[in-house]
C-alpha cells in the first residue's frame, strides 16, 4: 500500500508527497517444509509472534533481484497459530513490513 498524497495547486501544478509503502505477505504455515516450519516456530516462541522476522522465499536463489523482490521483513499480524494435529497446521502468518 503506497501512502504517498498527491496534490494539485491553483495553477496545476501537481506535487507528490512520498510517504513508505507499506507491503504484505501471507505465509500459510500448510506449505512449509517440517525444518522451517519447526525453525519458524522457534522463531516465534523465543521472540513473541509480534517480533519482527525476516522471510525470503528463494533463500537460494542466484539473482538477486528476485530474492530482493519477494523478501520481507516485519511482524505478524496475526494473533495465533492453531494446531490441528501433531504436525499439522491450519494458519498463516500475516507479514506486514514496517
Amino acid at each position: 500500500m503506497d501512502n504517498s498524497e498527491i496534490s494539485t495547486t491553483r495553477s496545476g501544478n501537481t506535487y507528490v508527497d512520498k510517504k513508505y509503502i507499506q507491503e504484505s505477505l501471507n505465509l500459510n504455515l500448510e506449505y512449509l517444509i517440517d525444518t522451517d516450519r519447526v525453525e519458524l516456530l522457534n522463531i516465534i516462541r523465543s521472540w513473541g509472534s509480534s517480533g519482527f522476522i525476516f522471510v525470503c522465499p528463494f533463500p537460494d536463489n542466484n539473482n538477486p533481484e528476485i530474492t530482493q523482490s519477494y523478501s520481507i521483513y516485519g511482524r505478524n499480524q496475526s494473533n495465533s497459530i492453531e494446531y490441528v494435529l501433531f504436525s499439522l497446521y491450519r494458519a498463516s502468518l500475516d507479514i506486514q513490513s514496517w
